[in-house]
């Protein structure tokens, strides 16, 4: 039970972004975490350790975003019109997309699967063999995804310098 808790507390900035990122609404962010920390403290006992306790817990956050999505039925967008003011001094994801302007607007455009991926990869340090376990898919696809991701956004921010937006 200690280990669960400093785990959730040791990655619960990350394990926010991440959530942020794939839905897109703060309103909804703070509901999903709560509702995938429960659904891993009820699954603790079934914990096999096959992978890290913290890539347990992004699988289960990036599951529950995914259902979350899916019952919605909506593409997750982020409007840095609409972000709230950050309430302590550690950044929230508001924030960070904010500051990013043009960049959080290319990944809010990304598709769900290549932005979690790419946040997973780049942002949050995993290896791209962690990120798979995470995300539940092949090493490769996982890379692909990245690659694609990545090609995505430098094209949208070539856009923004030769537009002046995105």
């Amino acid at each position: 039970m200690k280990a669960f808790v400093e785990a959730v507390e040791a990655h619960d900035d990350r394990l926010r972004a991440l959530c942020f990122q794939m839905v897109g609404d703060s309103d909804d962010v703070s509901d999903l975490l709560q509702e995938s920390y429960l659904k891993a403290y009820k699954a603790l006992p079934s914990f096999r350790g096959e992978s890290s306790l913290s890539t347990w817990l992004y699988r289960i956050v990036f599951r529950t975003c995914v259902d979350h999505l899916r019952s919605t039925k909506r593409r997750p967008t982020c409007s840095t019109d609409e972000l709230p003011e950050p309430q302590d001094p550690a950044p929230q994801p508001s924030e960070l997309t904010e500051r990013f302007g043009t960049l959080g607007k290319a990944l809010a455009s990304l598709p769900v699967e290549q932005r979690a991926a790419v946040f997973l990869v780049d942002a949050a340090e995993f290896g791209y063999a962690e990120a798979a376990d995470v995300l539940g898919e092949a090493v490769g696809t996982v890379a692909s995804r990245v690659a694609r991701a990545r090609g995505s956004l430098r094209a949208a921010l070539r856009r923004s310098d030769t537009d002046g937006e995105l």
